[in-house]
């Protein structure tokens, strides 16, 4: 996952947190659709249980389609989080909190 797909998950978390704790942030209005999935008839026996993949195609991530499917997820989002209310200091504290200056073993 690249560095800004995972702000960008983050950056909704965060929004989603915040509107719990009753703050006042008001998303964009978005006007178009997230881009289409597309789905197909897959299923797994597993004993006397049958359970549907439909998006297996998208476990193959070196699959042109699901690049191409990563790519324009990624820009929906972005089109959303772009226009978001308080984005910078969303992310200047998302920052702070995700700063660690050493790792090591607990004592």
């Amino acid at each position: 996952m690249s560095k800004s797909s995972l702000f960008a998950r983050v950056c909704a978390l965060a929004f989603v947190g915040a509107s719990l704790a009753g703050q006042s942030l008001s998303a964009p209005a978005i006007e178009a659709r997230p881009p289409a999935t597309r789905s197909e008839e897959i299923k797994d026996a597993y004993g006397a249980t049958t359970v549907a993949d439909p998006y297996r195609w998208l476990e193959d991530q070196k699959s042109p389609e699901t690049r191409a499917w990563i790519d324009e997820q990624n820009k929906y989002s972005e089109s959303f989080l772009r226009a978001f209310p308080r984005r910078d200091a969303i992310k200047k504290r998302i920052t702070e909190l995700l700063k660690i200056e050493t790792i090591g073993v607990p004592q």
